[in-house]
This record gives structure tokens, sequence and C-alpha cells, in this order.
């Protein structure tokens, strides 16, 4: 609803303001006899005088819609030329022109326009405006034709001393919701005041009430009607330096496409403003985040794919030209979404930019800051880190974590009861040797429980973007069609969860793990080198072909109507289904014709399955109109769009020849005169694929099949490197992709090699099970190989492209057709059966479709099949036979019913010795799928597209956090079942490898392959290491056996951060695990549950610490030799069943940071840790503090249950 202007006349009883769309006040006391005869309701215009009388001032007349008539004027009342009912409001007096006001709607401005029809000179808002004539063009001197009004305030007009006051109540498109009038052109010149001196001229631009953002206004420029945008900078005291300044800024010539251009340096109702350019449609981000978090995954993802293209592109151009934008948010970026599919961004708000003179050092901090604002916003979009989190390749498998956690409280929990057996019972003192050992071994125990916990969450914070799998995108689809309709036709939505290129994907790594330093320059580069120049490379060019309809007395001829529809089959293979069932259910011909009717009802059938290409829309459109019926014949010439590559120059051949009839493409492919063997091989998605041939031979086809093509530029400027270009690709590759891949990926057609572009010498490649989920989504993109093939045959004709689709149904064997027998061997046959068996029932997939639009569509593929190319000129290009199995005949003795099994094709060696062996590393480098109990789930959440509660189920009860060493009382569990002479019985063995002095249980330090050195045999001093000290004896004293340090049950080559006090109440409940598949369920030893927190917020005493090196990808074998803090009793090998239970790819690490140990007594400090995971160098310094460059990047939301797989 439009703002009224204030202070407008009452409207008279019985009459609404609703109805009234202006109100014009005639301030003349003749007013009201002149308007005697006007259709409008008028009222008296009084003023107030003294002594309570009234002076009669003029009249207010009140203008509403009239039906086809959307202008109104204004012309002297006691004209004697004109007549009077040509006139809606009258002007007393003879000083103004018989005609001299016309109020007219622009509807594009949304504005009322004041045209002066007379010759005479009349000012509206201080605008001189005059009718252009004849005798006005001679004029040195010359006028506008019109002034367009405001809406918020009133609008005066004079003539020759006479005010007329224009109250406008309702824009134009309130009073017209569709454009119904057309306003005559004004005079150009006239109306372009720009150079004129006159102040009235300066005054350009009408405010109006439509915002575009937080100081955006939409302004009418009230000479042309022109719409553009204007930025108020309402700041009193620094306005108009602001104003300046930002101008000088923004007023580039050429601007990035995501950068709003300043235009002009204005002042609007005596507020500094700027002119910039207008861009109609957008919205914020702020305002669409909700509803594009409700659409599908790949919408979302399409979208962000703009935003990180558009957006980093935009940031570039500003830090070239020395300015830094300084908050990129929601609510300063802008979108233009057609149903949500993203066409522009925008990034406005640049009050709060900086600049940085040039040549000068960037600030390379805020630099970097708009940059990772700028990915943050992108991952709040397409939410990439929650769907495809994954565990790293050195993280251990978080269940086997969760089991070594689990076994280190268990021999904790039994040391305990045997300490407070020792003490309680039996009465043993802790000044007792065996005492003192006891409390010993229970600190270790407990110190063994925090490692281990430790290990278990600093493990579980290992997170990137991991590859998908196809049963991941299999459950994400399932998740998703629980909660959503089906979608219609020519609207599928393929589980796409990339931003188009690894590269891309893993920049969401460093924006959660708080590492980002790379700058809008550097991705845009990186953009530059894996996909060139250009944006958007698929375009399309048209194919115009003339489709001929007979029509009869009652309708069309069957045939034309039935071939258009086949045609339409063969075109869009996506609505074939579709157009055959509404064809079965609409399309009734009798006698060869089809009514007109049924063609209507057709289309209108067809609308319903979804959204129909717009060449068939136009011909169904043509085909109902009523002006064609009763022709004899109707040519339509229709448009169909084919796709063709930009950096490649080179067009779907397929989707053209597709379009041709089945006359014209057996002739042009058994002439030959056309010679194309160097196309390319193109899968991926539905509407991209086929093969591809260069554009220099679109005129030609064209010629030969029949159409009329503009043929699109295709002339290289310089032979210039474009990465996107895959017309070079080798034949040994077919080329991956889809809209939206940067910028296309390739497979080789032996081995099954997956890499982004098709280079020579790849430096890595990923196997079909990983990439194609995770790039292509839930796509049909290859066709199936038969067993132990994996050789993808080249097309030996550019007219032999099938989809994988139609691969795999010709290859269907139950779609095969079985003819009966015929010859001589029905002799030899049984005799014939009568009765029930007398004929065998087929499966209804065999039949063939015998109804009208059937027999067309296979006549039509008899006539393609006919098809032979004079000559093989490829070399290279190898047989492809027909999948499809041959119709075979049956004698009667053959059970029909029973099920045909294919012939046996000889196994063909298609993979060199060393193919295989890579292949099978690779297999064995991956979790056996056997195992299902150490499979760990990708994502947590029952579903793939809600957020994480943070709770880790993995996580179990954490120790106590008061050494129990330190305690002065035991007290033995009352609850559960335990078996205390077991319990003892494995104490002893402990204790039995413990020293009875605690000073010989020195440090030792972890050597190279984690084997343990007594603290004797560490050199001291300054010595080197090659030449012996000569403090020290040549040979150091050898160990005694009673002191030699056993091993600890629990020590794992695994990192061992610093110790996690996990807060909790300390209470003798038993718990209970169950170990399956999906997580490890705990019964809480308390009321809190185990939550696995962000390590900023919840450890504030003990910090984990990033591991200075990254294990390898090879899981942890046990060596003979003893290793650091293991034990030789209570103590299980690794063998060949925990290797093949553990995921290989996630071995553990073996660099971690020092962790303290909490000692039995309080009087003696805490010794550092002695393994693999403490340096030799800085082992006597593990106690330091860490600084905040040690401490880990985590995501502080996430729970560690079941994160990854």
């Amino acid at each position: 609803m439009s703002t009224r202007p204030p202070g407008h006349p009452l409207v008279p009883d019985g009459m609404s303001i609703d109805d009234v769309i202006a109100i014009i006040t005639v301030h003349d006391p003749q007013a009201l006899q002149a308007n005697r005869d006007t259709a409008f309701r008028k009222t008296r215009f009084r003023i107030p005088r003294a002594g309570g009388n009234w002076s009669l001032e003029g009249c207010h007349v009140l203008l509403h819609v009239v039906d086809g008539q959307p202008c109104y004027t204004l012309g002297r009342a006691d004209s004697k030329g004109a007549v009077p009912s040509t006139r809606d409001v009258y002007l007393p007096g003879a000083t103004t022109g018989i005609q001299q006001f016309c109020l007219l709607p622009v509807w594009e401005s949304n504005c009322w326009r004041l045209q002066s029809v007379s010759e005479t000179i009349a000012v509206v808002n201080g605008v001189p405006i005059q009718a252009s004539t004849a005798r006005t063009r001679r004029l040195p001197n010359r006028f506008p034709q019109a002034v367009h009004l405001r809406q918020d305030v009133v609008n005066e007009a004079t003539v020759h001393g006479l005010q007329v006051d224009f109250w406008l109540l309702k824009t134009v498109r309130e009073v017209y919701p569709i454009q119904v009038f057309w306003p005559q052109e004004l005079h150009a010149e006239l109306q372009d005041v720009a150079s004129r001196p006159e102040d009235w001229a300066r005054d350009q631009y009408i405010l109006s009430q439509e915002q575009v953002s937080a100081n955006s206004f939409r302004v009418v420029e009230r000479f042309t009607a022109k719409v553009q945008t204007a930025k108020l900078f309402r700041n009193q005291q620094r306005g108009r330096g602001l104003r300046d300044a930002e101008f000088l800024k923004f007023s580039k010539e050429k601007v990035d496409a995501s950068i709003v251009r300043y235009v002009q340096s204005v002042d609007i109702d005596q507020i500094p403003a700027v002119i910039t350019d207008t861009h109609e449609g957008f919205q914020s981000y702020a305002v669409l985040e909700d509803d594009i978090k409700k659409q599908h995954p790949t919408i979302r993802f399409s979208i962000a794919s703009k935003l990180l293209r558009r957006l980093f592109s935009a940031l570039e151009f500003l830090h070239f030209n020395g300015i830094v934008h300084g908050k990129v948010s929601k609510e300063s970026v802008l979108l233009r979404l057609v149903d949500f599919k993203p066409e522009a961004v925008l990034l406005v708000d640049y009050s709060t930019t900086t600049s940085f003179a040039t040549g000068a050092l960037a600030p390379h901090d805020a630099l970097v800051e708009d940059g990772r604002a700028t990915m943050e916003l992108i991952e709040n979009c397409c939410d990439i880190w929650q769907l495809r989190k994954a565990a790293t390749k050195d993280a251990t498998n978080e269940l086997w974590m969760a089991n070594r956690t689990e076994e280190a409280r268990e021999e904790f929990q039994l040391v305990e009861r045997v300490v407070a057996d020792f003490f309680g019972p039996k009465g043993g003192s802790q000044e007792t040797l065996q005492g003192k050992k006891m409390l010993r071994l229970l600190d270790r125990k407990e110190n063994a429980w925090h490692t281990a916990q430790n290990d278990q969450v600093y493990n579980a914070t290992r997170r990137e973007v991991g590859m998908c799998q196809q049963h991941n995108i299999e459950e994400m689809i399932e998740d998703w069609n629980k909660t959503h309709p089906a979608s219609s036709i020519g609207e599928e939505q393929y589980m796409l969860l990339t931003l188009g290129h690894p590269w891309l994907d893993n920049l969401a790594n460093a924006l959660y793990h708080k590492r980002w330093d790379t700058t809008p320059r550097e991705v845009c580069a990186k953009f530059q080198e894996l996909a060139g120049d250009m944006e958007e490379p698929w375009q399309t060019f048209g194919v115009k072909k003339t489709v001929t309809f007979t029509q009869v007395a009652d309708g069309f001829q069957g045939r034309c109507i039935l071939g258009w529809i086949a045609a339409c089959c063969e075109a869009y293979p996506e609505w074939r289904s579709a157009l055959g069932v509404e064809c079965g259910r609409q399309i009734h011909p009798h006698g060869g014709v089809i009514a007109h009717d049924d063609v209507r009802v057709f289309g209108n059938a067809l609308s319903a399955h979804g959204t129909l290409p717009a060449v068939m829309v136009a011909t169904l459109a043509r085909l109902t109109a009523e002006d064609i019926q009763g022709q004899p014949s109707t040519q339509i010439e229709e448009t169909h769009e084919v796709l063709y590559h930009v950096p490649s120059r080179m067009f779907n051949l397929t989707q053209l020849h597709r379009l041709a009839s089945p006359d014209r493409f057996l002739l042009c492919v058994n002439e030959g005169n056309i010679r194309c063997d160097n196309y390319v091989e193109l899968r991926g998605g539905p509407k991209v694929q086929g093969l591809y041939a260069t554009l220099s031979l679109l005129s030609a086809f064209g010629t030969q099949l029949g159409f009329t093509i503009d043929v699109p530029n295709h002339e290289r400027d310089s032979p210039v490197y474009d990465p996107a270009d895959f017309s070079q690709v080798t034949q040994s590759h077919v080329v991956l992709a889809r809209a939206g891949l940067v910028p296309w990926a390739s497979v080789t057609r032996t081995g099954r090699q997956f890499n982004f572009h098709a280079p020579l010498f790849p430096n890595s490649v990923e196997p079909h099970y990983t990439f194609l989920p995770t790039y292509f989504g839930n796509m049909k993109v290859l066709p199936p190989m038969p067993a132990r093939q994996e050789n993808y045959v080249r097309p030996e004709h550019w007219s032999k492209f099938k989809t994988a689709e139609e691969i795999e149904e010709a290859a269907d064997i139950s779609k095969r057709k079985i003819l009966p027998a015929t010859g001589p061997s029905q002799k030899l046959s049984s005799p014939r059966k009568t009765g029930a068996a007398a004929s065998v029932k087929q499966p209804s997939a065999w039949n063939v479709d015998k109804s009208n639009l059937g027999r067309i569509l296979k006549r039509r593929e008899r006539i393609r099949a006919q098809a032979r190319p004079s000559a093989k000129r490829n070399t290279d290009a190898q047989s492809s036979a027909p999948t499809t199995p041959n119709a075979k005949r049956s004698k009667r003795s053959v059970d029909l019913n029973a099920a045909v099994d294919p012939p046996v094709k000889a196994p063909m060696i298609t993979t060199s010795f060393m193919d295989r062996a890579i292949q099978n590393m690779e297999r064995q480098a991956q979790a056996p799928p056997a195992s299902p109990s150490f499979t760990m789930p990708r994502v947590t959440n029952e579903s793939f597209f809600q957020r994480q509660s943070g709770v880790n189920e993995n996580l179990g009860v954490s120790p106590p956090k008061i050494a129990a060493a330190t305690k002065q009382a035991f007290t033995l569990p009352d609850e559960g079942s335990h078996n205390l002479e077991e319990d003892i019985k494995q104490a002893n063995e402990w204790l039995a490898r413990m020293p009875d002095d605690e000073e010989d249980e020195g440090p030792g330090l972890a050597g190279l392959f984690g084997f343990e050195i007594h603290h004797s045999l560490i050199q001291r001093g300054d010595g080197s290491d090659t030449e012996p000290d000569d403090t020290e004896e040549d040979t150091p004293p050898p160990i005694p056996e009673k002191k030699q340090r056993k091993p600890d049950s629990l020590a794992q080559p695994l990192p061992h951060p610093p110790t996690l006090e996990a807060k909790g109440h300390k209470t003798t409940a038993s718990q209970s695990f169950t170990f399956g598949s999906q997580s490890l369920a705990t019964r809480e030893r308390g009321n809190e549950p185990a939550v696995s927190r962000s390590f900023e917020d919840s450890r504030p005493d003990a910090q984990l610490a990033t591991p200075s090196a990254t294990s390898p990808n090879l899981p942890a074998f046990t060596f003979a030799a003893k290793p650091s803090g293991s034990s030789l009793a209570h103590r299980r090998l690794t063998s060949i069943t925990d290797i093949a239970a553990v995921d290989l790819r996630n071995a553990p690490a073996h660099s971690s940071p020092p962790r303290q140990i909490a000692t039995a007594s309080s009087s003696s400090p805490p010794q550092p840790l002695c393994g693999p995971g403490v340096p030799v160098a800085d082992w006597k310094n593990a106690q330091q503090p860490m600084s905040d460059d040690d401490m880990p990047d985590t995501d502080p939301g996430e729970s560690f249950s079941r994160d990854a797989e």
C-alpha cells in the first residue's frame, strides 16, 4: 500500500477513500461553477475567516477509475471550440489552454505523468512544461513536454496565476495490476535536461518508497521516468564527505559483475546521494536463508557454487583496486533466484570499506578476513562440513579407540577393587612395600585411562571433507524422500554434494580448523588455473526445423500428430514415458483422424507431469489455436536448443541428429559426405552427454539433416591454452562432465582410473566407488560392465552413441523377444497340448508395445538401424558390437518360463599385472566390508539434513579428576559381579613386573622405532653423538634383570595428547557396554552424560596439542622387540585378525604431544611420560605449558560418536 500525501483533502461521506485515485484542487472561487458538468464527484474548497465565517477558495474534484479510460484531461471551461464532455476537470478563466494537461499512468516506472498538451507554458513543481508543436519548435528556448509527479507530497501546477494541486492517493500498479496502457513516447531531446543550467534541471530524481537495501532506494528520473537506484548518506555531519570518498572508490568505468557501479553524485531532497547501476529482483541472503536451507541439497550446493565464484571475484576486484570490504555478511550479499536457480550475485554495503595506497604493502590480514567471512557464508549455504565430514586418512577407527578406552577403564577398576580389598578387609598399610607398589600400580592404570580417553577425544577431532560412497548417497536420498514429494519430469534433482572440484571442497577444512589463510586473489587464481576465464562454458544455439500438420474436417491426420509425438520422444527421452502414457489415454484416432479436443486435453495432461520444454509448449499452443482450424495444412517452425561447449568449440552432435527425421538421418550416414572421426565421447549429466564434434562441421551437418542453424562464433583469437578445453582429449579417455563441475573429469577406457582433466601423467587417481558418488551423485554416468571386464569401448561412428540407461535396458535379458519355432524342427517337438497348457504365458516385460505410438517408434528405430557408415576411417576406434542379445527361435519342447542365461563370454584380460597389483593394494587399504561392527557411520545424526546434538555416544565415562592413589580410604563397589580372586591374581602379575623401588622405575626415552632406552644409557653433557664423553665410562653399567622396566599393557603407538580431565561424578555404579556397527551405547554412571565439548570451553586446565607430524597410511604392526610402555603380562599382541578389524587407511598416529602422569604421592613431582609421544630432545621440557599455537583446530559443536566412515 502506498503512502498517501499528508494533509490531503478529506473524502466526503458516502465515498470510500479506496475508490479515489487522485484529488485535483483548483484554487479559484469560480472553480465549483466551472466543474458543474464534470462526471466526477466534487466538493467545496473553503478556508475559515475571522468571525467564524468561511471563504470559498475553489473546489476538489475526486477522480476514480473509469473503465477504458486510463487518462484524465484538464482544460478551459469557457472554450467555444471544444466539446465540454471531452474534459474531466475544468479550469476557470480564459488564460489556460483549451486542453492544458493530461494525467496519464506510466506502468514501467509506477508513477503518474502530467503532460502539457498546450502551447501555454505551465510550471509544475518548479519545472516549466510546454507542448511541442510546429510553432514552439522555432522558439530559441524550449521546455520539456511533461514531468512525473511525486506520490508522497502534493504536486503544484500554475498556469498564468491559476494554481492547481494534484494529490495522488494510489500508485499506478495499485490501480492497474497489469499493464493495460502504453503512453506515447516523449521527445527525447526535450526531456534530456542534463546540460541545462537552470536550477530546476538539477533536481532530477524522485525518491520512491521501494527500498533495495539498508541505505539504497529506487528513484525515478522525473523527466524520463527511468528507474534507477540511489544510495543515501543521511549522516548530517559527515554525509557529504562519506559520499564523496565512496564515490571516488566505485565510480569506475568498468567493474566486476558482482560490484555495484556508482554513476553520479547528486542530492535528493537535500540528502547527499549517489546514483548507482540498477539491478532488479535481488534479495539479501539474510532474507532468503531460511528458504534456501529448506531446498534440496543439490540446489543449495548450486547456490553456494555461484556465491563462491562471484563473491571471491568481487573481492579480488576490490583488493586489486586497493579497497578492503571489511563487512562481508548475510545482509551485504544479494541474490537473484529464479525457481531457486541462482542467476546473479551482488556484493553491496560499501560503507565500511577502507582503502590502501597503490603500491603500498597490502593489509594481508584484512584481505584474508574478507575471504574467511565469504567462505563462512558459503559453508552456511551448502553445509558441506555436516554432509561430508569424515575422518582423515591418519585417524584411527573411532570404535576401536572406544574399545581401547573401555579396556583401560576396566583395568583401572580391577586394580581399584584389589587396592580397596588390600587396605580394607585385609588391613594392609600404605607404608609397606606392597602398599606402595599397589598405589603406584593404581596410579599407572589411572594415567593409562586418562591417556586412552585423551587419545580418543583427540582422534575424534581429526576430521575433513571426505569422499562420498554410494550407500551414503542412497541413505541421503531415502532420508530426503521421506519428507518431500517426488520431483516432476524435468525438475529431477540428483544428490550432488560438491562445489565442483576437490580443491574447492577442501576450503571448508581450513575454515573449520581455524587455519584460513587464503586471500580472494589466490582463490580466483586457482579458479583460472582449473577452469580458465569462462564462468558459464555450456551454451546453446538454436536449431530450426519445420513440422507440417495436415488437417481434415474434424481434426488432424493421426500420422502427423503421432509422428510429432514420436519425434519428441527421441529428442527429449526424459519425457518418453509420460508422452507414451498420456498418448494412450488421451489420443483416440477415429478413422485416422485425431480431434482438436484430444490434442488440447493431451497438452493439459502433459503439463501435470512437470515443466514441458518450451518448444513443445509452443507447438501445442499453436495446434490448439482457433485461427488454424479449417486450414488444409499448417506448418509450424520449431526452435530447439542444442548444447555446445565454448572453451572446446564443440557441439553435441548426438542431440543434433536425434532431432532429425529418420529418413534424413539415414541419408546423412549412408552417403558419408561429412567426415567426422575426431569426436569426443562425453558422459555425465543427462543434458550434456553425447558425442561432441567441432563447430566447424555444424553448418554441414545442418544442411544434411535439414536444419536452419545460426552457427556460433568458433574462431580462436590466438592459440592460447584453456584448461577447460576437452577437444584434445585422447581417445583412450571418456570425458565426464556436467553443469557445475570445474571444469570436467575423465576416466580411462581400460582400468577405470578417474581423475580431473585428462593428464598424461596423473598424480593421483580415484576409484569409481568414491569418485562417481562424490562428483556425480546418483547419476547413471557409465554403462554397467560385465564381470571382470573394465573396458569402455569407444563408439565406432558418431551416430552410435547410447546412454547408460539405453545400454542397460538393451542388455536386460528379460526384454529379449523370443520368436516361435518354425521349420522342420516342429516335427521333432512333443505333441501339441490342449486346454490350459496349450499356450505358455510370457512375462509382460517381453510383450511388444502394440499401440499406435509404439509402432511408430519401432518403425523409426528400424529406419535408423539401417544406417551403415561407408567405411571406418578411424583406425583407433574399436568395434562396438550391440549389447542387445539377438532374438532366438525356440522349440516347443523348451520351457519359455525358465530363466534364460546369457552366453558366457571368455574372460578378457584388459589390465596389466601392475594395474592389478595396484588395485589389490587399494582393496587391502580399504576398511573390510565384512566387519560391520568396526565400520563408522559418516555422520552422527539420524537425518543427514539436521544439525548434531553435540553428544558423543562413543565417549564413555570419564576417569576420576582427583588421582585415586592420593585417597585415604578405599571402598569396594557394591554393585556388579566380580571375581575378586581372579582380580588379585591379575594384579599380582602386574605387581611382579614392577620394581620394588620407585627410583628404579626411571624415565626411559623412546627411540626412533619406539623402543625404550634406559636413563642410564642416555648421554649426558654436551658431547657429540659419535664421540664418547670423557666423563663417562666407555661401557655403561648393565641393567639388573629384576629392575628392567616391563612394558604396560595399554601403551600403544597412538597419539598422546595432554591429560584431559573430564568433569564427572565419581560413583560406584557398574556400566554396561554394547558394541555395534553404529555406536557404543553406555549406561551412565551418574546423572551427567558423556558430552564432547569444544576444547576451548571445557578444558581450561589441560589442552590438546596438534601433532607435529602425520602418520603414514600404514598399520602399526607388532615388533618382536619390547616397545616403550607395554607389558608382557595381560597383553594381547597384534594379530592378523586385529589388523583386519581396524581400518588400515586410518592407522594410529605416532606423533602426539606429551602429557603428565599423576604421581602416587603428593610429595613427588609428576614425571613426564617417556614413550613414542615425547621427542628425545624435548622430554625434559614436557611439563612446560603450551602456547596458543599448539592448540588443535577443532570443530566446537562436533559430536564424535559417528562422524565418519
